[in-house]
């Protein structure tokens, strides 16, 4: 490459770089979804005990990936994930609906004064307690840093793509400009 071919070659070649990475980062996003976040729902324990956060199985099933000009947003989003996540502190009760909801499902209650009496408890406990967080994506953060500096490796690793004109491996120009 010529020194007059130079900058011509420089900027083409950095956007060839510019896709590589790109797409390594959505690739990324992709692989920690099923290899990161995924495994981090399933081992999640809870004072020792496993307890991954599973009622319905909404939670596990909305996380999605966004891509976006610049890579690739892994989220999920529904309103209560980012309780799952960090927790929630004591003070107010919960909705009483959505705690409802939840006896309905998990403990069937025969009654509804039985119903009522369990919503009131849990909502209490809720209260004065505060729910711990799962902080799925805080163990899930690690793995998802390796996937993507794997992802970003494997595009740095391939050579630049040669030009019509170019040879297949450009040679810096090694004499002094005169």
């Amino acid at each position: 490459v010529s020194w007059e071919e130079f900058p011509d070659r420089l900027e083409r070649d950095m956007l060839v770089l510019h896709r590589r990475l790109l797409k390594a980062m959505r690739t990324a996003a992709t692989r920690s979804l099923g290899q990161a976040i995924m495994p981090a729902i399933l081992s999640t324990r809870v004072r020792g005990q496993p307890r991954p956060p599973q009622d319905t199985g909404r939670y596990k099933a909305s996380w999605a990936i966004e891509q976006v000009e610049d890579g690739a947003i892994v989220y999920n989003p529904l309103l209560y994930a980012v309780i799952v996540e960090l927790g929630r502190r004591p003070g107010r009760w919960p909705p009483r609906n959505v705690i409802m909801s939840w006896v309905r499902r998990k403990l069937r209650p025969r009654t509804w004064q039985r119903l009522m009496s369990l919503t009131f408890l849990i909502q209490r406990k809720i209260g004065r307690e505060g729910i711990e967080g799962r902080y799925v994506l805080q163990r899930a953060w690690p793995a998802m840093q390796r996937i993507a500096l794997e992802e970003i490796r494997r595009a740095l690793a391939v050579g630049p793509e040669p030009g019509p004109e170019a040879p297949a491996r450009p040679a810096f120009p090694t004499q002094a400009v005169k």
